[in-house]
């Protein structure tokens, strides 16, 4: 049996029907030690510099057409305010392979002094 998503490295287990002293039933599983948390990419709007934010917002809100439809301007808004965010707030990446918790302290100058 597959864990679902998230398995966390554990591949295959099965509840056991071997007899324990306990009322828990043991679980078989094996576990790859090879397993790596998938990136995941994401943007931390605490750490958004807010100042790049509202000057990207004004110099292109400024393009928009006083004469379509609101779903437009809407869309044009919506538009505007994803890009600006993307824009003032810097990419963060969370989980994968060698990192560990508080960051990766891995860096170049420990890799020439191994």
């Amino acid at each position: 049996m597959q864990w679902g998503s998230g398995g966390g490295g554990v591949e295959e287990w099965e509840v056991s029907d071997a007899y324990t002293a306990s009322d828990h039933n043991v679980i078989l599983f094996t576990f790859n030690p090879l397993y790596s948390v998938p990136e995941t990419k994401f943007r931390n709007i605490r750490k958004t510099n807010w100042e790049m934010f509202e000057q990207y917002v004004y110099a292109n809100i400024r393009s928009f057409n006083s004469e379509i439809d609101i779903e437009s301007k809407v869309e044009q808004l919506t538009k505007v305010l994803t890009v600006a965010f993307g824009y003032s707030t810097r990419e963060s990446t969370k989980g994968g392979r060698g990192r560990k918790r508080g960051g990766n302290f891995w860096n170049e100058s420990l890799q020439k002094a191994r």
